[in-house]
């Protein structure tokens, strides 16, 4: 913040003028206080005002609304972070807390308030309980800011209640809806990311960015190494998508290959040669197994509508994507294969995580146990 100007007279009264720093995008902005009846007067105010800017306990426009705020935190933060992340961010800023509460003052948010609001995004707009406690951590963590900024005492978020989550039941396929889905994919444009998806356990985005080199064929392996994540969100609300490493060390993995899904990956690389002599130099070679036609990263939302279109052309249940991750960890569940195996095939950095995740399987698995020893073991003939 910075010295005002001498007093000056505006019409039949005096005023001052001064400068301050937008609190978040530091934009100098003009102040005018008018109204005095005397040079001294308006001498006086002013004088009050930069001694106040001074020792920093000048309080900034008590007229700063939530939208001003939060349109200067995510032009800063949306910098600092993942694009994925910040375009997490915008849609909920600008889709959901700015259109019913950015007109509130900044300083006037309270805990009642943001409450009625994620009841509101939950009852009227229809947002699911994930969705809303989304919006919540994005404006949790932005308002945290504001507080080490002193543009608020306190975070009325820390205290909001939000609509109760449940926990979200994955879909699982059966072994027999596996082998349907296991002949149907082949000959399509994302057989291997399926298959990969059904036989190892891969994310999305991992099956979607595996190259070629990625695999050993003698060994018999392959290198779990890379993903297919946002890499910019666009003006337009549209994303663009880009290979980088995996997250984490654990995710970094070698898996062992069923020779089926070589066969499917020699194929496919077969193919990826006849594209590059199609097209020559608008191939744009980036080894990928799954890929466009010319060469370039799949869409992710793409391919989910494909893969449903898929699903009910083969009759099978509408599952996720994700959802082969899931019934391949169950079916292992299934088959005794020990948590710890079934955690690092996963890429889980521990095994608590998996056993989190599939603890209803592992306790169907226990039952299942208990079974055999009432029915075979303790009925047994001694």
């Amino acid at each position: 913040m910075s010295a005002g100007t001498n007093p000056s007279m505006r019409g039949n009264s005096w005023q001052y003028t001064y400068y301050t720093y937008d609190p978040v995008t530091q934009e100098r902005k003009q102040h005018k206080k008018g109204g005095f009846a005397t040079r001294e007067e308006a001498k006086r105010h002013m004088d009050i005002t930069l001694g106040e800017i001074a020792k920093g306990t000048y309080t900034y426009d008590k007229n700063y609304t939530v939208q001003q705020f939060l349109t200067g935190w995510y032009a800063i933060h949306s910098k600092t972070v993942e694009p994925s992340t910040a375009a997490g961010y915008k849609v909920n800023i600008y889709n959901h807390i700015i259109p019913l509460i950015g007109h509130t003052r900044l300083s006037d948010l309270n805990t009642m308030q943001l409450t009625a609001f994620y009841t509101r995004l939950s009852d009227q707009n229809g947002l699911s309980a994930t969705t809303v406690d989304y919006v919540h951590r994005t404006l949790r963590k932005a308002l945290n800011d504001a507080l080490d900024m002193g543009l608020i005492q306190r975070n009325p978020c820390n205290r909001a209640k939000r609509p109760k989550k449940h926990k979200y039941r994955a879909k699982i396929l059966n072994a027999d809806q596996m082998r349907v889905l296991i002949s149907g994919c082949v000959g399509t444009q994302y057989e291997t990311a399926i298959l990969l998806a059904i036989a190892l356990g891969l994310r999305r985005g991992e099956a979607l960015a595996v190259r070629f080199g990625d695999f050993d064929f003698d060994a018999g392996t392959v290198h779990i190494q890379q993903q297919l994540t946002m890499i910019k969100a666009t003006e337009g609300g549209s994303h663009r998508y880009g290979i980088k490493d995996v997250k984490t060390e654990d995710s970094n993995r070698i898996l062992n290959v069923p020779q089926s899904i070589l066969e499917s990956v020699k194929e496919q690389h077969r193919n990826a040669a006849r594209q590059k002599l199609l097209l020559g130099s608008k191939y744009q070679d980036n080894d990928l197994v799954t890929c466009n036609p010319d060469g370039t990263p799949v869409k992710p939302d793409l391919m989910y509508q494909r893969f449903k279109a898929l699903l009910r052309k083969l009759n099978l249940p509408a599952v996720r994507f994700h959802d082969l991750r899931h019934s391949y960890a169950t079916a292992l569940i299934d088959m005794d294969i020990p948590l710890k195996a079934i955690s690092k095939t996963l890429g889980h950095s521990t095994i608590s995580i998996t056993a989190d995740i599939y603890c209803d399987s592992l306790e169907k698995s226990r039952a299942a146990a208990d079974v055999i020893q009432r029915e075979l073991f303790d009925r047994s003939i001694r």
